[in-house]
């Protein structure tokens, strides 16, 4: 029960359904899911922990907000953490991984052929997920899980022109080759490069 709403309540607030800094009062939730306030209040705790809700004191819980500020602040710590991710995964990888890793790329590279972008987007956050479980670090992968799911949190960081997948193809194909390279710093830098792109390209 407690998993079902933290789940349906993360997904509503990616969605937009409740607005950067609306007010998430447990008894409005509560009604809302039709259960008790303890699922929920388990959920808002989880979701604060996650970025997505903050919760100051003598003012409840909110959803987080969604501005330019907020955007770049998450990029850059995501900077850190993938290149923290590819640094081990170029020390780690096994033959398997290497062959799940390829398979992923190919598949990228299907969609952007199709130039189904949706697709595309669904296969470029597995490709990184993938990396996570390479490094084989349970407290990283924790904490990239967390900025990932914050990264969705703000709707114009989805690839939406076949111009810009195209461009995040070719970055991710850059991490992927220093990766196989087993080449740390030449990885390192490919993964910067991609974040500071979408940086670049939104502005912020």
């Amino acid at each position: 029960m407690a998993a079902d709403i933290l789940q349906s309540l993360r997904k509503d607030i990616l969605s937009g359904e409740f607005t950067s800094g609306e007010k998430l009062s447990e008894k409005f939730l509560s009604d809302k899911y039709g259960v008790s306030r303890t699922p929920i209040r388990e959920a808002l705790i989880h979701l604060t922990a996650e970025g997505l809700v903050s919760n100051e004191k003598n003012c409840g819980a909110r959803v987080a907000g969604r501005n330019a500020a907020a955007a770049h602040d998450v990029f850059v710590l995501r900077k850190a953490i993938d290149e923290m991710l590819v640094e081990l995964a170029c020390e780690r990888l096994t033959e398997e991984e290497e062959a799940e890793l390829t398979e992923i790329m190919n598949t990228m590279g299907f969609y952007v052929q199709k130039l189904e972008i949706s697709r595309f987007n669904q296969v470029a956050m597995d490709f990184y997920r993938l990396i996570c479980s390479i490094c084989k670090n349970d407290f990283l992968r924790r904490e990239a899980e967390k900025i990932y799911i914050y990264t969705a949190f703000f709707p114009n960081m989805i690839i939406e022109d076949e111009e810009y997948m195209l461009a995040a193809y070719e970055e991710n194909l850059d991490v992927y080759e220093a990766i196989l390279e087993r080449d740390a710093q030449k990885a390192r830098e490919a993964v910067g490069r991609r974040l500071d792109a979408v940086i670049e390209r939104k502005g912020f």
